[in-house]
């Protein structure tokens, strides 16, 4: 399937990022020209879409901004020159900021430099595979958002704080979802292996269980023998 991008023009897909790209990095058209050894006159065309450049000319402009010409050209939105971090940009449409965000939660190291999961991924790992925060999170944060934006219209915009009861649920049962994805978490998977490396208890001595009965006829026949042996001791001493 062939992508139809617009290469000509002030507007063009080329023009456009190259413009933003030297905004974002503060590189005026003399300081590129300066750089990249180009005549300002060309990255004034470049700018402004009456001119594009050759392969060779593409390659310099890249590499000294730092971002990829498939970037340039509109064949990705990844302004990382990391194939991998184009990809996940491309499929799900984080930032790279935001990716190396998750990266960071993700990389744990400890005495022996071992990468391990953090709770942060195990937690986004969790909520991500949850039927429940997949069924209700997108649409209570849609109704969220499109009742603010009702509260920030000119009409309901009495003053600076007005927030209807419409935004108030929207926002309490939000945080429920999380509230609840919070307790799940660890229920689910901190609770058990506690329960799993929790110790079990060496079973005690168990203790004879006496019948009070069975006590009370033993006594009243220890106490029938002594008096016998002392009638009898009594007797041998008259002999």
């Amino acid at each position: 399937m062939a992508i139809a991008i617009n290469f000509k023009g002030y507007d063009s897909v080329f023009a456009k990022r190259l413009r933003d790209t030297m905004d974002i990095k503060k590189v005026t058209q003399d300081r590129l020209a300066k750089l990249t050894g180009l005549q300002r006159q060309s990255i004034s065309h470049y700018i402004n879409g009456k001119a594009l450049p050759n392969a060779e000319t593409l390659f310099i402009i890249c590499n000294h901004l730092n971002i990829p010409s498939d970037y340039l050209l509109g064949f990705t939105d990844s302004t990382s020159r990391d194939l991998g971090y184009q990809y996940i940009q491309d499929k799900i449409g984080l930032f790279a900021n935001a990716i190396d965000t998750l990266e960071n939660f993700y990389i744990q190291h400890d005495l022996f430099l071992l990468r391990n999961p953090t709770p942060c991924t195990e937690f986004l790992n969790y909520i991500f595979t949850n039927q429940y925060f997949i069924a209700n999170f997108p649409e209570k944060l849609s109704n969220f958002v499109i009742a603010k934006k009702e509260d920030d219209s000119p009409v309901n915009q009495t003053s600076q704080s007005y927030v209807s009861e419409k935004t108030d649920y929207a926002r309490y049962t939000l945080k429920m979802i999380f509230e609840r994805m919070i307790d799940d978490f660890y229920n689910d998977s901190y609770r058990q292996t506690s329960n799993v490396n929790k110790p079990k208890k060496k079973p005690g001595r168990k203790r004879k269980v006496i019948n009070r009965d069975n006590v009370e006829n033993t006594q009243d026949v220890l106490i029938s023998n002594e008096s016998k042996g002392d009638s009898n001791g009594n007797n041998r001493e008259a002999f």
